[in-house]
């Protein structure tokens, strides 16, 4: 069995982070409500360390040991990114606010009795062999690709294929991304929320209404993504395979890699893995959008 993992610098980052004594702790609210926005990320630019914070926006970083100053980079989706120059090694029970980002208008079809529902990605009905597994921070996101020919409008939901071995009811965050990034990776961020969500269990498609979200569908396409927020701690499994969270089952019903991996501090890059037929190995991951006739 193919076991993926995503790449290995964002699980030594965060380990970094959790073993030194903590220089950087706090809490991250949302600006206006002064709710806790969940597993915000936050990083140092010089550092180049990272956290996520909590599901109440609690965090803990390294200090800065390079020099004296630094920039706190602070985002989470569906806010705008801020970014904090601290000038001592040291900022202890500080709270950090994030100002939610503007919402896009809903899409309103012309005529309802138009409307034709599609569905994207991978339409396989059973998972192939082996298993997509990600570490704290890292995403999987699958291309969709609407038809040409039609207007296309929302997003209705989304779904991921999660394996019953691992912690397959751990919570996850749902990410969509507009096809604009380099090489036609994933861009631009469209889901304006902190949409996080938990499988009732695994060996089953799990859907999210993304319907209330508004989330238009681009011309080029787009990506549906999964990040990991929660790890565990290592546990044996499997010819001493260490699980973190909830594992994402792949497909071969593609002949091309449509699947991008990201991991902090380096990036989005094409999954370019193949198995003994030659088919391209993605994730297991598909939409439903509405399209005008």
């Amino acid at each position: 069995m193919l076991a993926l993992l995503a790449l290995s610098p964002a699980r030594q980052a965060a380990a970094q982070a959790t073993k030194q004594a903590p220089g950087i702790q706090g809490q991250v609210l949302d600006a206006k409500t002064r709710q806790p926005v969940p597993y915000a990320s936050l990083s140092l630019l010089n550092e180049h360390n990272w956290t996520l914070a909590n599901a109440t926006g609690h965090f803990e970083l390294a200090g800065v040991k390079k020099s004296g100053n630094d920039m706190l980079l602070i985002e989470g989706p569906g806010y705008l990114p801020r970014s904090v120059v601290l000038h001592n090694r040291a900022l202890t029970d500080t709270t950090l606010t994030l100002d939610k980002a503007a919402k896009a208008p809903k899409v309103q079809p012309a005529n309802s009795a138009q409307v034709v529902i599609r569905r994207l990605g991978s339409l396989a009905k059973k998972p192939g062999e082996g298993m997509i597994q990600g570490l704290m921070g890292s995403q999987f996101a699958l291309f969709m690709e609407p038809s040409p020919k039609h207007q296309v409008g929302s997003v209705r939901n989304v779904s991921f294929f999660i394996g019953d071995t691992g912690f397959p009811k751990e919570s996850f965050r749902v990410r969509i991304y507009r096809a604009d990034g380099p090489n036609h990776s994933p861009g631009t961020n469209l889901l304006a929320e902190n949409l996080i969500v938990a499988a009732p269990g695994g060996g089953q498609w799990f859907t999210v209404d993304i319907a209330p979200y508004a989330v238009e569908v681009p011309r080029e396409g787009f990506y549906v993504g999964m990040e990991w927020i929660v790890a565990h701690e290592p546990t044996a499994f499997q010819d001493n395979y260490t699980p973190f969270g909830q594992v994402l089952r792949p497909t071969f019903e593609f002949k091309e890699s449509m699947t991008w991996t990201f991991a902090v501090g380096n990036g989005w890059h094409l999954l370019p893995l193949r198995n003994a037929a030659s088919r391209a190995y993605n994730a297991m991951i598909r939409a439903e959008i509405e399209e005008l006739q």
